[in-house]
């Protein structure tokens, strides 16, 4: 006996429903912008941080800032305004770019630290682990 496909169970059909919930939740296309502003559904002092932030944003761009830029600092503004950087913020960023700097200049070099640290751990492995001293240390 033939089975007769069903309409609703159609493999083309379901896939093509997947796609439009998942571009639905997504990218909200029939999403309004709030007449209000941007930044309406912040605390008054968020909406300054993020105005203030956005200022900074936007004059970096000078007169090159399309439509579809300003979206994204605006939203980098508004989550900067609901969520600051801690006050260690800038010391990481700068350990970071630090450590970057230095393994660059390593490799400029001809040197691979991370490949002359998986080294020292296997011959470290293979060898066993150095023998401590068998004399007393002075106190």
């Amino acid at each position: 006996m033939a089975r007769v496909p069903d309409p609703n169970r159609d493999p083309s059909r379901i896939r093509a429903d997947a796609r439009i919930g998942i571009l639905r939740a997504a990218g909200k296309p029939n999403a309004k912008r709030n007449p209000a502003g941007p930044f309406a559904d912040l605390t008054w002092p968020q909406q300054q941080a993020a105005q203030q932030w956005l200022v900074k944003f936007c004059a970096r761009w000078g007169s090159d800032l399309p439509p579809w830029r300003r979206a994204i600092l605006t939203g980098v503004a508004k989550r900067l305004a609901l969520h600051p950087p801690g006050p260690k913020f800038a010391r990481s960023l700068a350990r970071s770019y630090s450590g970057q700097q230095s393994a660059r200049r390593a490799r400029a070099l001809g040197r691979y630290a991370g490949l002359e640290a998986a080294q020292a751990a296997l011959k470290w492995k293979r060898e066993g682990r150095p023998p401590l001293p068998s004399k007393r240390l002075e106190i």
